[in-house]
C-alpha cells in the first residue's frame, strides 16, 4: 500500500511515481495499492522533503509508513523512482553485492565521505543471478565523487558504459525481483 505525503502533491510527481510502480508491476508479481493515509497505514509514503532521492532498504516497521523521498530532481528519469522503490522493497545497490569485488573497483578516495556508506559491501542473496552492470540499482561511475574522478571502475570494459542507467528495470533486475518475491510463471 502506498500514499502520497503532504509534501508530494504535485501531479507530475504522482504521475512519475505511478509510472515507476507500473514498471515493477508489469515486470514482476509485486503489486501496489494506493490508499489515502486516513484510510489505513500505508507501507510507502512518497514525499518531497528536499533531502534528495532516498529510501531505507526493506520495510521499516517503526514508522506509520516508510518515506520514499523524491525531490524535484529525482523526477527527471523513470529509473530514479524505480531505484528508490527497489530500496523500499529490500534491494541493495548492485555495487554493494557480496561478490562485487569480482566486477568493480570501488575508488574509496574519490567518494564524498558523507556518501561512503552507499558503497559498503553487504551480505546479499543474489539467487544465482549474475552481477548486472545495467541494473537500475547500480550507481554510475562518478556517483558521489568528491573530486570529479570515478568512484566505480568496471573490471569489464563494457560494464563501464552501462553502469548507472536510469531507464527502468534491467532483465536481471526483473529476474532477481521475481526470485526474491517467489513469483511464478
Amino acid at each position: 500500500m502506498f500514499d502520497f505525503g503532504e509534501t508530494s502533491t504535485a501531479s507530475i510527481a504522482q504521475t512519475m511515481v505511478r509510472q515507476a510502480i507500473s514498471e515493477w508491476e508489469t515486470n514482476t508479481c509485486i503489486r501496489f495499492h494506493e490508499i489515502a493515509s486516513a484510510d489505513g497505514n500505508p507501507h510507502l509514503i512518497f514525499q518531497n522533503d528536499n533531502s534528495g532521492c532516498n529510501s531505507y532498504v526493506g520495510r521499516m516497521y517503526f514508522w506509520n509508513g516508510q518515506p520514499v523521498n523524491l525531490a524535484s530532481g529525482c523526477l527527471t528519469l523513470l529509473g530514479i523512482p524505480v531505484h528508490e522503490i527497489g530500496h523500499a522493497m529490500g534491494f541493495q545497490h548492485e555495487q554493494s553485492r557480496s561478490d562485487r569485488d569480482n566486477y568493480v573497483i570501488v575508488m574509496s578516495g574519490n567518494i564524498l565521505t558523507s556518501m561512503a556508506h552507499n558503497f559498503d559491501m553487504e551480505l546479499t542473496n543474489n539467487f544465482g543471478v549474475p552481477y548486472d552492470y545495467s541494473s537500475v540499482m547500480h550507481y554510475d561511475p562518478y556517483a558521489f565523487t568528491s573530486n570529479g574522478n570515478e568512484t566505480l571502475i568496471a573490471k569489464n570494459l563494457y560494464g563501464q558504459l552501462f553502469m548507472g542507467q536510469r531507464n527502468g528495470l534491467s532483465f536481471m533486475d526483473k529476474r532477481i525481483a521475481n526470485l526474491q518475491y517467489n513469483c511464478t510463471g
